[in-house]
């Protein structure tokens, strides 16, 4: 976003002197864009230094990215930071799934994970872990056994999915 808005920032000097005109510091003239503001360059650098870091990370794979076209990475990311899976998960079903995956050689969590990216839809879902519908079928319900777990609710959804990528995150780290 700096680096955009720096580039942005050149053309328009550019264009102002082309222009004739002359401007004092720290007066934005008439082409300059919105939110180049001196008092908005702390803000616009944290915001370059969080994308820099999801392309750093691979989780970004453009290197020449505006805020605009990331946002919902850079939410993801912001939420992935403040769970903070170095202390162990906040609670809800992930940590009894886990267990049992640990415990039992089972694939709940991966399981979990492809019904949520594929909105529910058993085909999809069933497909992306190269298994039968009918197997999937039977892991869903049998994670319902080990602990309660409630896929109607959107915020539940949410919450899951937001401690899977943490949680897968904190793993890749590891």
């Amino acid at each position: 976003m700096l680096s955009t808005r720096l580039a942005r920032d050149r053309g328009n000097r550019r264009r102002h002197r082309a222009s004739g005109s002359t401007s004092t510091c720290g007066t934005r003239s008439p082409t300059a864009p919105a939110g180049t503001a001196p008092s908005s360059l702390p803000r616009s650098r944290a915001e370059a230094a969080e994308l820099a870091a999801l392309v750093t990370s691979g989780r970004l794979t453009h290197s020449l990215i505006l805020l605009e076209d990331a946002w919902d990475a850079v939410v993801v990311e912001r939420a992935r930071k403040a769970m903070g899976t170095e202390s162990g998960l906040l609670g809800g079903p992930l940590p009894a799934l886990r267990t049992h995956d640990d415990t039992h050689g089972t694939a709940f969590l991966p399981t979990l994970a492809a019904w949520l990216d594929h909105y529910g839809d058993p085909k999809g879902t069933a497909q992306a872990l190269d298994v039968h519908p009918n197997t999937l079928r039977y892991r869903l319900r049998r994670m319902t056994e080990v602990t309660p777990l409630d896929l109607s609710s959107p915020q539940t959804r949410l919450a899951l999915r937001l401690q899977l990528n943490a949680l897968h995150n904190h793993a890749s780290r590891v």
